[in-house]
């Protein structure tokens, strides 16, 4: 009976040990998804990509039915009377649904490049023809050297400390220091 104590007390000695090391590599924050994703067993990264395939395809499909509704909008558009409020409305229609495909394209491809700000990235290449390449598309190689900061590597800026001023070097400061000085103390 003395040896069954000591193997379960073994094994729980070493149950301990692996939860402790398993905890040690959980509490550390990887890089970014991708290195995560990389870093893990086969099974889970199958099951993560099957998951975004069958989003991929819900996506796609999302968009190919309004890439087909804004084709019966111009196709109604056309049957309607020249000049028509009715035709107007239909064209302005599909305008806007025309306008949201390229969002939702611009805005995947911009998540790929690794922009940080898409709605701010989406204005500026709206604004700018030459953040554009010939056929209307994004170019994104220009649109990082005119607008570093959309991308998430741009550089960051160190967090502020209150009470130390515009640079490392300044004397350092709380309110009650400040407070006695204003008081004459």
């Amino acid at each position: 009976m003395a040896t069954d104590t000591k193997t379960t007390d073994t094994k729980t000695t070493d149950d301990k040990t692996k939860d402790q090391t398993d905890q040690k590599t959980s509490d550390e924050k990887p890089q970014d998804f991708a290195t995560w994703l990389e870093a893990q067993d086969e099974p889970t990264q199958e099951l993560y990509e099957e998951h975004i395939s069958g989003l991929k395809s819900a996506l796609d499909s999302e968009r190919e039915t309004g890439r087909r509704q804004e084709k019966k909008l111009r196709e109604a558009a056309s049957a309607a009377e020249e000049g028509s409020e009715v035709r107007a409305k239909l064209e302005e229609f599909a305008a806007d649904a025309e306008t949201a495909g390229a969002q939702a394209d611009f805005f995947e491809a911009a998540h790929a490049a690794g922009v940080a700000d898409l709605r701010l990235a989406w204005l500026a290449v709206q604004e700018s023809d030459s953040l554009r390449d010939r056929s209307g598309k994004a170019d994104f190689v220009r649109l990082k050297e005119q607008h570093p900061a959309l991308f998430s590597d741009a550089k960051k800026l160190p967090a502020g400390h209150p009470g130390a001023g515009a640079s490392p070097d300044a004397p350092k400061t709380d309110v009650n220091t400040n407070l006695r000085k204003a008081a004459g103390r």
